[in-house]
């Protein structure tokens, strides 16, 4: 299985997805052009990993490090979307996933976002607030 990387620009997001060193990040700010088609090998990433999860037998708690500057809302979709894909088969693999939600002290709605999408994706979040 590769690690998948994606060097962010100013409408995207930084990528990593090593599941050789349990390292899945998502930082930067994400409004792409095309929402859907940047997140589809992102979430097509996620599936391939809970198959190689579940063939070799792989059980132990992941954690996703999710550090958003910003996102716009087609993001937030697609992003609830890759939440409840990744809450549905950690389920039914039997592997936790635990979500790292990363927002500024001062920026509410980021915080509110996260708790959001945590009530409504079923997935664990620890919030770290950053200057």
């Amino acid at each position: 299985m590769e690690i998948f990387v994606h060097k962010g620009d100013d409408m995207t997001p930084d990528i990593l997805l090593d599941h050789e060193n349990d390292q899945f990040i998502i930082k930067g700010e994400s409004r792409p052009e095309n929402a859907r088609k940047f997140f589809e090998p992102i979430s097509t990433w996620f599936q391939a990993a809970f198959k190689h999860y579940n063939a070799h037998g792989i059980t132990s708690p992941k954690k996703l490090t999710i550090n958003l500057d910003y996102f716009n809302s087609t993001s937030a979709k697609l992003l609830f979307d890759m939440l409840m894909m990744i809450s549905s088969e950690g389920k039914e693999k039997g592997i936790a996933f635990e979500i790292e939600w990363h927002h500024h002290q001062l920026d509410d709605d980021m915080l509110e976002s996260g708790q959001e999408l945590e009530k409504c994706s079923g997935l664990k979040f620890h919030y770290i607030s950053k200057n």
